[in-house]
């Protein structure tokens, strides 16, 4: 068996150890400098992420078993507590979602959110997009940004202007997701089957996680926030959270931006739609 770096070594040589069975690799959808996720079978089907960072570990072991019985989410079958750290988790079948995806599904994502967003936070971290963070995180942002030349000194002062909140949000904290984008997302029969990718998952703002999960397809916001109110979540459907889901979306471009440009990936996609939003956002003002 070939593979492609010694992260990835590692985790066939854990999940032959743990799994007592012989390991089948099907695939390496990520292998970058201190982390790596494979797909094998042993013999059910894994994803087996494996991490120089315990931290993003932790956090998705926490959210797994805390949501095993709330919502679609994979199975937790082990983890190893040593360096480098290793999650296997069950595989999930399904479609990713898109913009031609039913809208049943985006409805049901929706109601899927306000489970997740209902549960009590024992035991989650802080996420930055709490109110009383979220000002810090844009500024970091923007510093990192222009210091490594990704965006010049405008656009950096444009980004704070649109981000930096001048009032603190009364809206309530909760357990988010923190990376529901639609790539972690699946869909069988118009109904969600599956969410993944709990890494940044804590506490934060709800509007954060609708933000994200839109922010490529904005005309579904109204179908996720139907689907969540159905759920029994309640959420003050106001010009606040229309603002801060926009502000959090240049964030959410930017952090992507800067994600991409750590490991030397092309981030045109994310800057040129985050120069775009800037500007509609200077249009409005």
């Amino acid at each position: 068996m070939t593979t492609t770096s010694d992260l990835v070594q590692h985790a066939i040589i854990a999940a032959t150890t743990e799994m007592d069975s012989d390991v089948e690799l099907f695939g390496v959808p990520v292998d970058l400098p201190g982390r790596a996720v494979v797909f094998a079978t042993a013999p059910v089907r894994l994803v087996i992420k494996v991490d120089k960072d315990p931290t993003r570990i932790l956090r998705e072991k926490h959210a797994l078993v805390h949501f095993a019985d709330l919502a679609p989410v994979a199975r937790h079958w082990f983890d190893t507590g040593t360096d480098p750290w290793v999650l296997a988790t069950s595989y999930i079948d399904g479609e990713r979602m898109s913009p031609s995806t039913p809208a049943e599904a985006w409805v049901d994502l929706g109601r899927n959110l306000a489970k997740i967003h209902l549960t009590p936070s024992e035991g989650f971290t802080p996420h930055p997009s709490d109110p009383t963070t979220s000002n810090r995180w844009a500024t970091q942002l923007a510093t990192e940004a222009r210091d490594s030349g990704l965006v010049d000194s405008k656009i950096a002062t444009a980004f704070l202007t649109q981000t930096v909140s001048e009032t603190v949000s009364d809206r309530a904290t909760c357990v988010i997701h923190g990376d529901l984008t639609p790539d972690h997302v699946f869909y069988e029969q118009h109904r969600v089957s599956g969410l993944i990718d709990f890494g940044d998952c804590g506490i934060g703002d709800p509007a954060y996680d609708l933000a994200t999960a839109t922010l490529w397809n904005q005309d579904k916001l109204d179908l996720v926030l139907a689907g969540y109110a159905e759920a029994g979540a309640v959420l003050k459907q106001d010009a606040g959270l229309e603002a801060d889901i926009k502000r959090f979306q240049l964030m959410r471009l930017l952090s992507g931006a800067l994600w991409l440009h750590s490991y030397e990936f092309a981030t045109a996609p994310y800057i040129s739609e985050l120069y775009e939003r800037l500007i509609a956002g200077l249009t409005e003002s």
